[in-house]
């Protein structure tokens, strides 16, 4: 079991890098794909509710300590997000990638909403500008990288464990 959450955060480091290197450069009007929350989306799907929100407040705090910002913001909304994603966890986890696809995007759309909100505090006049012209278009995006994730690793995405 400790396992399986170390190589999560092997997993959200890997990403963190990747996205700090190479993701820039798929950057389209300055809007990139948010891959640690489609990850995080993924582990919600997997995991209880507990461990999805503790994935999400660690996964945020990391990214709070990385990323030089307001320490606690990222962890307060990847914890929320990750929180309300985990209800749509299926027994099955038979998911179709229309489904992945729209649950990115309300993740991403919650989590920056919540992320800008309260960057946002004392300025005015900015929250419509913030959400048709960032929030929808980043939501969008990350949620077309998502289907196409999903599709090249549904199969070992969803593999059940086996044990002999």
């Amino acid at each position: 079991m400790t396992i399986k959450y170390g190589l999560y955060v092997l997993i959200y480091l890997m990403i963190l890098i990747v996205e700090a290197s190479i993701i820039p450069f798929f950057a389209i009007q300055g809007i990139a794909p948010d891959l640690k929350l489609v990850f995080l989306v993924f582990i919600c799907l997997k995991e209880s509710r507990s461990a999805s929100t503790i994935a999400g407040f660690v996964a945020g705090l990391m990214q709070d300590i990385f990323t030089i910002s307001t320490l606690g913001v990222s962890s307060l909304s990847k914890s929320i997000v990750c929180f309300l994603t985990s209800f749509f966890r299926s027994v099955s986890e038979d998911y179709s990638t229309l489904f992945i696809g729209a649950i990115v995007f309300l993740a991403v759309g919650l989590q920056e909403l919540i992320y800008q909100l309260i960057h946002a505090v004392g300025t005015e006049g900015v929250f419509f500008r913030m959400i048709f012209v960032f929030i929808i278009p980043k939501s969008i995006y990350t949620a077309i990288w998502a289907i196409f994730i999903h599709l090249i690793l549904s199969r070992r995405l969803w593999k059940k464990p086996t044990y002999t």
